[in-house]
């Protein structure tokens, strides 16, 4: 599978979704995988990896803010 299937939209495989800052955007390059909390060197922000992965995601899929249909 070569990208992750969301509702409005697809993200690459090869996004680089742990590396890039959710709050300012810039891309800080690769980490080792035993890295688990980092400092922004741009805006100063400490981010979880995964924390940051997962709102990188939404935002890349265009799921930011998006909650679905109640269900009733």
């Amino acid at each position: 599978m070569n990208s992750i299937k969301t509702a409005p939209g697809r993200v690459g495989r090869f996004e680089s979704t742990s590396q890039t800052c959710s709050t300012c955007g810039v891309k800080d390059g690769p980490r080792a995988l035993d890295v688990r909390e980092w400092t922004c060197a741009a805006c100063g922000a400490v981010h979880d990896r995964d924390v940051n992965a997962a709102i990188n995601v939404k935002t890349a899929a265009g799921l930011w803010g998006y909650r679905p249909a109640e269900r009733r």
